[in-house]
């Protein structure tokens, strides 16, 4: 029986002690926020409860003891708890701060992947790009060799700008030593061949030139298998005008590639004339003969190069009559031609060379980039030949300046009766060339205005070769433009205009030479006229029928016609003027009429200077006395006053 009570209190004891470690492990779970401040009340009064018990009180005191152990270790847990969750809000808080890392690091990083797509694409974009140019190049090249090869056979007047007027080479083929030679001496043809895709330049030019010059081949064959380009904006042009201006000029398009910089071009040439069996020369793109040295006469062959240099650029290669056809004998004529040959001089080598001696090299290697600006007036020696070559000359080549105007006294007197006879205002000098001598500069103080103009050199597209019907265009435009009176500066004025004939548009006389059948012509050389003028216009058009074989058609006779047609236009004043020799006393005395008109070239003999009438009384000399009165009642009787 106490067996039996025994087992029943452990029992009790047992379930007393899972439900306290069932009620210290629901407190540790679910009430960590409360900070365990106190233990659970269940606990205590279990507590109270073991204690009631009357017949297990040892028991039920251990147990209590127990449970008081366990608090004690509760309270300590619960130290421990409170130490950990306090580790456990850092930790949170690094967590969070943390998680706001790697929340920026997911954007950066989207960032960089959208950044990296574009760059991406970019390198596709750059590559396609790249792939495309490569082909507009490919396609660039292809226009420019379908147009290099289609330039010469295009009309002339279809072909560039730059060569719309080429330099026509004509004395090209006034040889100084070919012309003399008996025939059969030297080969007659001469072979070039042209390398790659590039610019004929002024070098390669005078290379050409220099062998038509001085060789004067019936035959210059040119091969390639690109036409040459005339560069950016046509400059290098030299290549068609050469086409344009040597009749015997071939061109052969080959489909071998002759690389630059090589023996390519000699080599070729060397098959071409060994194939011909008439021999041949070979020159090089930028070789230049200057003379035919005597021993050319009996050698077989002869071979110059530029010193050092392993390509065809700086070659010349003469053979006479040979033939091999077969692949060994013209490798046996290369290894022959081409072994031990003589030097061309380079630019500095036929400077400083001896000009008397007859030893030195026939020939010379151009530097590249030689430009027309370079050879004008450089003494050297080579730049005398080159000059020769190109230009046809060996001196030093600049624009001649034209001879001084010196301004004459009949000029001089047309000047001032103008303005203290004639009382105009102003008098303007229009031409190309500033005046001078003495008595232009006793002008400088008067109203008197040079202003400078071009020369016409055409009217509608017909050109103007004679200096008067220059003059004639010339005047006529000047009045057009800004109104006024034109006059020769042989013409002496002796009584001012009217206001009455200042009010007509135009006025003109007639001319006094007859021209049969024509009933009337006109003296256009006083000309007045209000800007603008209807008939200025129709002079102008007149030049559609210009005659520049016949003087008087457009400077006398068409001003006729126009005033038959269009009366109504200008006013014909018959005393406007009169000419040298048909002067008189009387007309001079009765000053019935406004102005005098010499010739310039027939201008009357005392017509030298004011002194030059002293106890003269010829009609010429009256008309100048009248001119020195009218001056010295103007107040400006140091213009009469001479050099000393």
């Amino acid at each position: 029986m106490l067996k039996q009570r025994h087992f029943v209190y452990k029992i009790i004891i047992g379930i007393i002690a899972t439900l306290a470690f069932l009620a210290l492990t629901y407190f540790l779970k679910y009430n960590r926020q409360s900070h365990l401040t106190d233990p659970p009340s269940f606990i205590l009064k279990l507590k109270e409860y073991c204690l009631s018990l009357p017949k297990s009180k040892d028991s039920a005191i251990k147990l209590v003891d127990i449970m008081g152990q366990n608090e004690l270790t509760f309270l300590d847990c619960k130290e421990k708890i409170s130490t950990l969750i306090l580790i456990d809000d850092s930790n949170q808080k690094k967590l969070n701060a943390c998680n706001e890392n790697n929340t920026r690091i997911d954007i950066k990083f989207e960032e960089n992947k959208v950044k990296l797509n574009s760059c991406e694409e970019k390198f596709i974009n750059l590559k396609q790009c790249k792939e495309n140019t490569a082909k507009l190049e490919n396609k660039i090249t292809d226009l420019q060799k379908q147009l290099a090869e289609k330039m010469h056979t295009k009309p002339i007047s279809a072909r560039l700008n730059a060569a719309e007027e080429p330099r026509v080479l004509r004395e090209i083929l006034s040889s100084e030593t070919s012309k003399s030679e008996v025939p059969g001496i030297f080969p007659s043809t001469i072979h070039y061949v042209w390398c790659e895709n590039k610019s004929f330049k002024f070098e390669h030019a005078l290379g050409i030139i220099s062998t038509v010059r001085i060789l004067n081949p019936l035959r210059l064959v040119f091969y390639y298998n690109y036409l040459p380009n005339s560069g950016g904006y046509y400059y290098y042009s030299w290549f068609y005008e050469l086409t344009q201006s040597l009749p015997n000029f071939d061109l052969k398009k080959i489909d071998r590639v002759i690389r630059c910089n090589t023996m390519d071009a000699v080599e070729f040439a060397l098959e071409q004339i060994a194939s011909s069996g008439g021999g041949g020369f070979y020159f090089g793109e930028r070789a230049v003969l200057t003379y035919i040295p005597e021993d050319w006469k009996t050698k077989e062959f002869v071979t110059y190069s530029k010193p050092g240099s392993l390509s065809s650029e700086g070659l010349i290669v003469l053979i006479k009559q040979v033939s091999a056809n077969k692949k060994e004998d013209i490798k046996q004529l290369k290894q022959k031609v081409l072994k031990d040959p003589y030097y061309c001089h380079t630019a500095q080598e036929f400077d400083s060379r001896d000009p008397d001696t007859t030893q030195s090299s026939p020939c010379v290697v151009l530097p590249s980039d030689v430009l027309p600006e370079h050879i004008l007036n450089n003494t050297s020696q080579l730049n005398a030949v080159l000059r020769w070559l190109y230009y046809g000359r060996r001196e030093g080549l600049q624009a001649e300046q034209s001879s001084p105007v010196v301004w004459s006294f009949e000029s001089y007197v047309c000047v001032i009766s103008a303005l203290y006879v004639g009382g105009f205002e102003r008098v303007y000098v229009h031409g190309d060339t500033r005046p001078s001598g003495y008595w232009w500069e006793k002008l400088k103080q008067e109203n008197v205005t040079f202003v400078y103009v071009d020369q016409p050199h055409n009217v509608f597209q017909q050109e103007l070769n004679v200096m008067a019907h220059r003059a004639d265009i010339l005047r006529v435009l000047i009045l057009f433009k800004y109104g006024g009176t034109y006059n020769d500066k042989d013409v002496i004025w002796v009584k001012p205009l009217s206001e009455s004939q200042r009010r007509y548009p135009t006025i003109m006389c007639y001319e006094w030479p007859e021209v049969p059948p024509w009933p009337r012509a006109v003296n256009n050389g006083l000309l007045v006229s209000k800007a603008g003028a209807p008939f200025l216009l129709k002079i102008l058009d007149s030049f559609w029928f210009y005659r520049d074989d016949m003087w008087a058609m457009n400077s006398v006779l068409m001003y006729y016609k126009l005033y038959e047609r269009n009366p109504e236009m200008v006013h014909i004043d018959p005393k406007l003027q009169v000419k040298y020799k048909r002067w008189s006393s009387v007309t001079i005395t009765s000053v019935i009429l406004h102005a005098f008109h010499f010739i310039h070239m027939n201008a009357p003999p005392i017509f030298t200077s004011f002194s030059a009438i002293k106890n003269k009384t010829s009609v010429d000399a009256l008309l100048l006395r009248r001119l020195m009165d009218a001056i010295q009642k103007a107040g400006r009787a140091h213009l009469l006053e001479e050099k000393n």
